[in-house]
């Protein structure tokens, strides 16, 4: 069935920064297979940028996870892998993001539950 002009669509596609890994090991037998990443866009933020926070675990293991953030050591009520803050204020700030694991990974021969994460 050809598409025509009124039923066409774009898509548009873009690509944000890598993500920063976490610290080199070593890790808990239970973390093996499992990398929590964090992305924070945009990499040079403007006085009035929204900051955007997302915690990447590839392949997609996302949805085995809950997760927990804090911004200078005060905790967020936002859950979720992603998050959006208004630009801090100048200078250095630490975001800590915890995946805690909370359901088992569906083969059965995997590991019975995630272990918990930092980045």
């Amino acid at each position: 069935m050809p598409v025509s002009a009124s039923h066409s669509y774009t898509l548009r596609v873009a690509l944000g920064p890598g993500p920063v890994p976490t610290a080199p090991g070593p890790f808990p037998p239970a973390a093996a297979g499992y990398q929590l990443t964090l992305a924070v866009e945009p990499a040079e933020p403007a006085v009035f940028s929204l900051m955007t926070f997302t915690a990447m675990l590839p392949p997609p293991f996302i949805d085995l996870f809950d997760f927990s953030w804090s911004i200078d050591g005060q905790p967020l009520d936002q859950q979720g892998n992603a998050i959006q803050r208004g630009r801090p204020a100048p200078g250095s700030h630490n975001v800590l993001v915890i995946a805690r694991g909370a359901r088992p990974y569906p083969d059965p021969h995997g590991i019975e539950l995630p272990p918990t994460l930092s980045v």
